[in-house]
């Protein structure tokens, strides 16, 4: 594992203010792997279960000052998010522990619509769409829409777990009692964000999401 070229890359990246993630998720004997070979989904989470390799991404990505807290509190000096990108992934969510790719589930169902008229013009709507799916687990991509006209810049949200689910949340301010929150945004009238997702465990079923509250600009 060459930690030289890779600190070379995120200091790039980081300068740049370009999005990356750690791909190779995975319990395969590779150098790249984040987890031990035979690596089970329900240890993905046990530090004694993760490769040289995962244990340096995560110190990195745990050092960093991006709004996202790793400890479950409110992080201080959250910085700005970045730009609206249909592209951008993360691997925060348990992998396959067979080694294997996940089978894709593009434009999955959307679950448990809301919406909210927030003072000024601004109206939110919040929903969830199956990005990725496999056995005891999947992706959800958190679609964030302004159908008022207004722009809004705070969106609060709470998940409730179906089942025996875990949840992991990406990009968002973790609150409490199952409540985000998505700050240093604009989303214009008319405009949908979606740089928000989670990972569930336990189960594919998609949770109950719900709105909270929403922030004019």
């Amino acid at each position: 594992m060459d930690t030289g070229s890779m600190n070379e890359w995120w200091s790039f990246w980081d300068k740049n203010k370009i999005s990356y993630l750690n791909w190779a998720l995975s319990n395969k004997g590779e150098g790249s792997a984040a987890l031990n070979p035979n690596t089970v989904a329900t240890d993905v989470g046990n530090p004694s279960h993760w490769s040289a390799s995962g244990k340096f991404v995560q110190a990195h990505l745990k050092n960093m000052n991006n709004g996202v807290s790793c400890s479950g509190n409110k992080p201080n000096n959250a910085a700005p998010s970045p730009s609206n990108n249909n592209n951008n992934k993360n691997n925060g969510a348990p992998s396959k522990n067979n080694g294997g790719a996940t089978t894709p589930k593009k434009n999955g169902t959307k679950t448990d619509p809301n919406k909210n008229n927030s003072k000024g013009g601004g109206k939110i709507s919040i929903s969830l769409t199956a990005d990725q799916t496999w056995p005891g687990g999947a992706n959800y991509k958190i679609i964030v829409k302004n159908t008022g006209n207004a722009p809004v810049c705070s969106v609060t949200f709470q998940v409730a777990p179906v089942a025996k689910q875990s949840i992991n949340v990406w990009n968002a301010n973790n609150l409490s009692g199952g409540k985000y929150s998505i700050s240093n945004v604009k989303i214009n009238a008319g405009g949908t964000y979606n740089n928000v997702g989670m990972g569930v465990s336990g189960s594919s079923s998609a949770p109950k999401i719900s709105l909270v509250s929403s922030g004019n600009c």
